[in-house]
């Protein structure tokens, strides 16, 4: 890349050693990027980013979408299996209140 102690000065929208880059355009306000390393100084518009903006956040978006899918998921697991547990604990307690033997369970033998 090239530095501030260059004796060329690059064009508009170029930069690096021998002003062999071309600035990505994608800087925020229509800002020139930066002649020495093509970076945006007042950053970069949606939805680029990087040093020079030539990455695009689509795929930070995709995953922080598919891990707040995951997350959600988990917690509607969570919440059902709780429900479903208390559920089947409050029947078992009325269908049979203090664990009593249901009459007839028994068999008793004579003799």
């Amino acid at each position: 890349m090239g530095s501030p102690n260059c004796t060329t000065k690059c064009a508009s929208g170029m930069y690096g050693r021998n002003c062999q880059y071309t600035c990505s355009g994608h800087c925020a306000h229509d800002e020139i990027c930066s002649r020495f390393d093509g970076h945006c100084s007042m950053g970069c518009k949606a939805p680029y980013v990087g040093l020079t903006c030539d990455y695009t956040s689509y795929v930070l978006g995709i995953s922080v979408a598919i891990i707040s899918t995951w997350a959600l998921a988990c917690v509607v697991y969570l919440i059902f299996k709780r429900f479903i547990f208390n559920t089947d604990k409050k029947q078992s307690s009325t269908s049979n209140p203090k664990g009593r033997i249901k009459s007839g369970t028994l068999r008793c033998r004579h003799g």
